[in-house]
C-alpha cells in the first residue's frame, strides 16, 4: 500500500539548517513510499534506510525513473526484471547494456527463483496442483521430494545451466560525485555480475546463499542516465551451502536458483557507514535503559579524513569526532553511560505478545565531513533485553526484560519458490498474531526484511538458524573454503538480524552440532558482531564447547493422542522442544479440491502422498489408524476430513495446553509446522490457501491470555495466565456431561491468579455414571460475571494407551484408542442464527449469534464467511472462536474479521454447519 509520509524527519527539527535542507530532499523522495498497512494503523513512520530495515519501511525507491536519492537511502531494484536461460544467449557484456533486446525473456519482480518465474508464466503445468510438479523436467515422478534435495541438477533439463537475471534503472544526476554501492542481500548460489557492459564480480567472488554482497560501482554507474544490471546465476550443487526443503516441501528442480532477497543501490560521501547497530541494557527495575550505538566507518578515499558522527534520538543530538585513515575502516561506538542522550528514563519497552506493547524507536545516525552530510541512516529498534539460562533441570529458559517467558511458537515455511508478496506476509503475520503464538522459527530460510519488520511491529519472536539434513551439517566433507564461507554466512546473517527486537536467538546448527574447530570460529564471529541475544549450538540436545544446548528435538512427527503431551518422555511437556508435531493435518474439503482436483480427491492415492511430508512418516498409516480407532471408518472424503478436523483440534490444543500448564518445567515448544511452502495435507496450523482450520482454533483456544483447561493425565482443572498482570476473584466452573446432554457432575471455585502464573483449581473425580463418550465444559468468570475463557472437551472412558515398546524416532504408536464412535449418533441440531455485518477501520466484520434450541449438544460447529451465497470462502478470515460446541439452550456470539481489500467485491454470506448441525 502506498502512502505519503509527509511528516518525515519532523522529530529532528532541532538540528542544523544544513540538515533541514537534507530533510526536504528526504521528504521529496518519500512521496512514493510503499508502506505496510500494519505500520499505518499503528502510526509508526520509518524515517530513512538501514540494513536492518525492509525496503518498504525506509524511503526506498523502486527500480525505474527517480528524481532524487537521499544519502544513505536505498534505491530498491525490485520491479522490471527479466530472466532467461543462458543457452543461446550472448555474453554478459551485451546483456548488461541498456537497450538490450530482451524480447522473449520472462518478466518478474524480486525475490524470484527460476522455477517460480516459469511457474508464474505458465511454461510448465501449475506445480501446486495435483501431481503436476512430477511432470516438470528434473523432477522425480513419485514421492514428496521430487528433485534430489542435495544432489546435482541432472543434465537433461533446463536448470543444468546458468540463468540470466537483468534489469534497468535510472540513477539521479545529483548522485554524480558520490560513492555508489550495489547490494545483493541473497543470491542462490553463484553469480557473475555485470553493470553497463562491465563485469564487476565473478562467480568466484559471489558464492553462498546466505551471503550479503556489496560492490562499489562508482566507476561503472552513470548518474542521470539509464543503467543496466545483469547476473548470470548458477544453481547450487551437492556440496554447496545452499537452500533445501528437506522433508517439508518438494525440492524444485532448479533448487531455488535466483535472487531470494532484495537488490538495491545506495550512495554516500567519502565517509561511508556500515551496519549501524543499537543495543539496549535495561535496569533490573525497568525504569531506565542505556543504549550502545556502534557502526563501522569506511574512508573510501586514499587520504585521512576527520569528521563527526551524530546520533539523534527523540530530538536529542549526541556528537563525537571521528578520524579514519585513507582506505581504512574504523569502528565507532557511543554508550549511554557516557552520553546522556542515550540514557533513557522510563523507556518504552518492546514486549512480545501477551506481555505488553512492542514499542519501537527510530534513531538517526549521520556522518559529517567538512560540515556536509557524507552518510546517514535510521535504525528502527526496540528497547529490550533477551537472556537465557539453563535451569536446575537442564532446560534452556528465556527471559525478556528480566521476565521469564514460555516460548510457544511454530515453524515458518517460506513460499516454495521464495516469491512472497508483502501482502501475503502481512496476512500470515496477522494469522499468527490472532492465534496468539509468540514465536516463529526460521530453519535456514530466513524471512524477508519486510517479514522481520512485521514481527517487530507485532511482538512476535523469530528464532532463526541454519538448516538441517544437508551440506550445512556435513562438516566432515567440508574443505577450508567451505569453512570460510560458512563463517562468512553466519556473520552476514547476524549483521542482518541483530537490530530486530523480534530476534530471540540464533541456532548455528539444527539436528546435529558443529565440530569444535568450526564452533570456535562461529563463536568468534558471534563475539565480533556484538550479537545481543543468546546463541545455541544446536536445536538438538547436546553439550559442546559452548556448554549444554538445554533444548531437545526428540519428535514426534506423526500422530499422537492428547495424553501423550502430559507424559515424561520425548516430546512431552518438559524442557524446550525445538520441533514437534503430529504430522497429517487435513485442510477443508474445499481446499483439498483446490489442491488435488476431483480426480484425486477420494480415495487417497499417490497424489495425497505427493502432498504429504517426506520421510518415513509420509504414509497415512498411523493417522488412518487413529481415525478408525477413535471415530470409526470414514465413509467418504467429507467424513474423513471432519474426523481429521476433530483430531487436529484435540491434539494441537492439548500440545500447547500441556506446555502451558507445566511452565517453567516446560520452557518452550515449536510446533512443526505453522504453515506450508505449497499445498499440503500435513504440518500446518493454517493451510496454504490461508484457511484457518480446526487446529488453528484449537491452538488459539489454548493460547488465550487467561485460559482454563483440562489435564489429560490427572483430570485437574487448571488456569494459566500468559500475561504479566494478576487477576483476582476469578470464578472457575466445570461440568461433566454425558452424550445425551445430561449433567453428571459440576463444581465451581474462586481463585486469585498471579502474574504469569498457573493455578490448579480442583480435580474432576472418577465418576461411575459416565457414557463411553462424554464431555467436560469449563468456564472462567471475572468479578463482574463476564465469561473470559471457556473450553469444551470430548472424552472417553476408554483411555488412550501408548505402546512404548514399539516406539520409533518419529512416533510412539497408540495401542488402544479412546472410543468416540458414539459421536456419530448425536441427533441433528438446527441452530437459531442471527448475522450482522459491520466495518472496523480496514476490516470487515461478521457478527454471528448462535442459539441451540435443541435438547442435544450442537457439536463442533464450524462457521465460514463466503464471498457470496454458494461462493468460495473469504481468506484469510479470522473468527474470535470457531469449531465451537453449544449445550442445550446456550447462546454464543462470534465475530469474524477480514481485510476489505482481500474481498473488495464480496457480498458476504455466513454459513454455519457442524458435526451434527444442519447447514444454514
Amino acid at each position: 500500500m502506498k502512502i505519503i509520509n509527509s511528516v518525515i524527519m519532523g522529530v529532528f527539527g532541532l538540528v542544523s539548517a544544513a540538515y533541514a535542507t537534507r530533510k526536504k530532499i528526504l521528504k521529496k523522495m518519500y512521496m512514493s513510499e510503499i508502506f505496510p498497512i500494519s505500520l499505518m494503523l499503528s502510526g509508526i513512520f520509518i524515517l530513512t534506510s538501514c540494513s536492518s530495515l525492509s525496503g518498504d519501511a525506509t524511503g526506498n525507491k523502486r527500480s525505474g525513473s527517480v528524481e532524487s536519492l537521499a544519502t544513505g537511502a536505498r534505491l530498491m531494484l525490485r520491479d522490471d526484471w527479466q530472466i532467461q536461460t543462458s543457452s543461446g544467449q550472448p555474453e554478459g557484456v551485451t546483456i548488461s547494456k541498456v537497450g538490450f533486446n530482451a524480447n522473449g525473456w520472462y518478466p518478474t519482480v524480486i525475490p524470484a527463483s527460476v522455477s517460480g518465474v516459469l511457474a508464474k508464466e505458465g511454461v510448465y503445468p501449475d506445480p501446486f496442483f495435483s501431481t503436476n510438479l512430477r511432470e516438470w523436467p528434473g523432477m522425480g515422478r513419485g514421492g514428496m521430494r521430487g528433485a534430489r534435495r542435495s544432489g546435482g541438477t541432472p543434465q537433461n533439463n533446463p536448470f543444468s545451466v546458468g540463468w540470466w537475471f537483468r534489469t534497468e534503472f535510472d540513477l539521479p544526476a545529483e548522485m554524480a560525485g558520490q560513492s555508489i554501492m550495489l547490494h545483493f542481500e541473497g543470491i542462490n548460489y553463484r553469480a557473475d555480475v555485470w553493470l553497463n557492459g562491465a563485469r564487476i564480480a565473478d562467480s568466484n567472488q559471489v558464492e553462498g546463499a546466505m551471503r550479503r554482497f556489496a560492490f562499489d560501482i562508482t566507476k561503472d554507474v552513470r548518474p542521470g542516465e539509464r543503467n543496466a544490471i545483469a547476473l548470470l546465476i548458477h544453481g547450487q550443487g551437492p556440496q554447496d551451502l545452499g537452500h533445501t526443503w528437506v522433508d517439508w516441501a518438494p525440492m524444485p528442480p532448479d533448487k531455488m536458483q535466483g535472487l531470494w532477497r532484495d537488490v538495491f543501490v545506495t550512495a554516500s560521501g567519502t565517509l561511508r557507514m556500515h551496519d549501524p547497530f543499537v543495543r539496549s541494557r535495561i535496569s533490573d527495575d525497568l525504569t531506565s535503559a542505556d543504549l550502545t550505538v556502534s557502526m563501522d566507518i569506511e574512508n573510501t578515499s586514499d587520504k585521512p579524513l576527520t569528521g563527526t558522527v551524530d546520533v539523534i534520538l527523540d530530538g536529542v543530538v549526541t556528537t563525537i569526532p571521528v578520524s579514519v585513515a585513507g582506505g581504512a575502516t574504523r569502528k565507532v561506538s557511543f554508550d549511554g553511560i557516557d552520553h546522556p542522550g542515550l540514557h533513557l528514563k522510563k523507556p518504552r519497552l518492546w514486549w512480545p505478545i501477551g506481555y505488553g506493547s512492542p514499542e519501537l524507536y527510530n534513531l538517526h545516525v549521520r556522518v559529517n565531513v567538512n560540515n556536509n552530510i557524507s552518510d546517514e541512516q535510521t535504525i528502527r529498534f526496540g528497547v529490550r533485553e533477551v537472556t537465557s539460562e539453563i535451569t536446575s533441570d537442564g532446560y534452556r529458559l528465556y527471559y525478556i526484560n528480566h521476565h521469564p517467558i514460555l516460548i510457544r511458537g511454530a515453524g515458518w515455511a517460506r513460499n516454495l519458490f521464495f516469491m512472497e508478496t508483502a501482502k501475503r506476509e502481512e496476512q500470515e503475520i496477522r494469522l499468527v498474531r490472532e492465534m496468539g503464538l509468540n514465536a516463529v522459527r526460521f530453519e535456514g530460510k530466513i524471512g524477508s526484511d519486510h517479514l522481520l519488520d512485521l514481527a517487530d511491529e507485532n511482538g512476535i519472536f523469530v528464532l532463526p538458524g541454519f538448516c538441517c539434513c544437508d551440506y550445512w551439517e556435513q562438516w566432515g566433507s567440508w574443505n577450508d573454503a567451505t569453512k570460510t564461507l560458512a563463517v562468512a554466512c553466519l556473520r552476514d546473517q547476524l549483521l542482518l538480524l541483530r537490530n530486530h527486537p523480534s530476534t530471540l536467538m540464533f541456532w548455528y546448527a539444527s539436528d546435529k552440532f558443529a565440530p569444535p574447530e568450526i564452533e570456535r570460529e562461529y563463536l568468534k564471529v558471534i563475539d565480533e558482531t556484538q550479537w545481543p541475544n543468546p546463541t545455541v549450538a544446536s536445536a538438538g540436545s547436546y553439550t559442546t564447547e559452548a556448554g549444554p544446548t538445554g533444548v531437545k528435538m526428540r519428535g514426534p512427527y506423526d500422530y499422537e493422542p492428547p495424553v501423550y503431551w502430559y507424559g515424561d518422555k520425548d516430546g512431552a511437556a518438559f524442557g524446550f522442544s525445538t520441533e514437534i508435531g503430529t504430522g497429517k493435518t487435513l485442510p477443508s474439503v474445499e481446499d483439498m479440491r483446490k489442491m488435488l482436483g476431483d480426480e484425486h480427491l477420494w480415495p487417497p492415492d499417490s497424489a495425497w502422498t505427493q502432498h504429504s511430508q517426506g520421510g518415513e512418516y509420509t504414509p497415512f498409516t498411523y493417522f488412518d489408524d487413529a481415525i478408525r480407532g477413535r471415530y470409526g471408518e470414514a465413509n467418504d472424503v467429507n467424513d474423513y476430513v471432519r474426523k481429521a478436523q476433530l483430531i487436529a483440534y484435540d491434539n494441537e490444543r492439548a500440545l500447547y495446553e500441556a506446555y502451558g500448564r507445566n511452565k517453567y518445567k516446560s520452557t518452550g515448544v515449536i510446533k512443526w509446522m505453522l504453515n506450508n511452502a505449497w499445498p499440503m495435507l500435513a504440518w500446518h496450523l493454517y493451510d496454504y490457501y490461508l484457511e484457518a482450520g480446526s487446529g488453528y482454533y484449537g491452538t488459539k483456544k489454548s493460547l488465550e491470555p487467561i485460559h482454563v483447561q483440562y489435564s489429560y493425565d490427572d483430570q485437574s482443572v487448571v488456569v494459566v495466565n500468559s500475561t504479566l498482570a494478576p487477576s483476582a476473584s476469578l470464578t472457575i466452573r466445570a461440568s461433566v456431561i454425558n452424550i445425551d446432554a445430561s449433567q453428571q457432575w459440576s463444581k465451581s471455585a474462586v481463585i486469585d491468579l498471579p502474574p504469569d502464573g498457573v493455578v490448579r483449581a480442583f480435580t474432576i473425580p472418577e465418576l461411575d455414571s459416565l457414557s463411553k463418550t462424554y464431555f467436560v465444559s469449563l468456564t472462567i468468570e471475572d468479578k463482574a460475571g463476564v465469561i473470559i475463557s471457556r473450553n469444551f472437551y470430548w472424552l472417553s472412558t476408554v483411555k488412550d494407551e501408548l505402546d512404548w515398546a514399539a516406539r520409533k524416532w518419529y512416533i510412539t504408536p497408540t495401542s488402544v484408542h479412546g472410543d468416540f464412535t458414539a459421536l456419530t449418533n448425536l441427533p441433528p441440531v438446527t441452530l437459531d442464527t442471527k448475522t450482522a455485518f459491520d466495518h472496523d477501520g480496514a476490516d470487515e466484520l461478521a457478527v454471528v449469534t448462535l442459539t441451540n434450541p435443541a435438547s442435544s449438544i450442537a457439536f463442533f460447529v464450524r462457521l465460514r464467511v463466503l464471498q457470496k451465497p454458494d461462493g468460495s470462502e473469504i481468506l484469510p478470515s479470522m473468527w474470535s472462536d470457531n469449531y465451537v460446541s453449544l449445550l442445550p439452550g446456550e447462546t454464543r456470539t462470534l465475530t469474524a474479521r477480514w481485510r476489505s481489500d482481500d474481498a473488495p467485491d464480496a457480498i458476504p454470506t455466513v454459513v454455519v454447519d457442524g458435526w451434527n448441525v444442519v447447514r444454514k
